[in-house]
């Protein structure tokens, strides 16, 4: 019951009880909220610490998150490549088969061994060097023009290891809003980042 006057009012009990549980639901999930940011942020400025820097600025957690990425590349011993093109790319005579061949010459070129489907499903982690290319309209005569590449790997869930799947562990997006979609410029991009990637593996896998 509900006992009201010019005064005050009493709050039924199983009500009151509702709304301590409603709040303390909500504080642990802040807490957790927070604490899942801290860890990150603290992965972030141990890698910052590769540095020397106590105090890292911005540009150096960017660079700090860089360094992580590239880390994802240390021991790699070759990855399989992967081509998806938007149908008008191919109806100008880019054809997936003809850039996968093209970014595979250009692995080989650079000394990263490229897997076979066979060698692939072999190598532990299965590394999949993944080539993604799609156009979207935008209006006013327009069109979005996106092209990624993402190098998947296989991961496992740190407190439970019989958990795992495949997630991007280096990945890089270019993005053009353009009026006519040319092949040989979508070519010049995806190889672009394929320069990427290879700078950065080189990098973590010096000879």
């Amino acid at each position: 019951m509900v006992i009201m006057n010019k005064f005050k009012a009493v709050v039924p009990l199983n009500l009151g009880m509702c709304i301590t549980k409603k709040f303390t639901v909500m504080i642990c999930s802040i807490f957790i909220l927070v604490f899942a940011i801290n860890v990150y942020g603290v992965s972030i400025l141990l890698a910052a610490q590769e540095f020397d820097l106590k105090k890292p600025s911005q540009h150096t957690i960017r660079e700090a998150a860089r360094f992580l990425e590239k880390r994802w590349l240390m021991g790699l011993s070759g990855v399989n490549v992967g081509v998806t093109l938007d149908p008008d790319v191919e109806r100008q005579g880019l054809t997936i088969n003809q850039l996968q061949i093209d970014v595979e010459w250009r692995l080989r070129q650079a000394g990263i061994p490229v897997l076979s489907p066979h060698d692939y499903l072999m190598t532990l982690g299965q590394p999949m060097l993944y080539i993604f290319q799609s156009v979207k309209a935008k209006g006013n005569g327009l069109i979005v023009d996106q092209v990624s590449i993402s190098l998947n790997q296989d991961v496992k869930l740190s407190r439970d290891h019989n958990i795992s799947g495949s997630l991007a562990t280096w990945e890089k997006i270019s993005i053009n809003v353009i009026e006519n979609l040319e092949a040989k410029d979508v070519r010049k991009r995806v190889m672009d980042l394929i320069d990427q990637f290879i700078n950065d593996y080189l990098a973590a896998n010096p000879k």
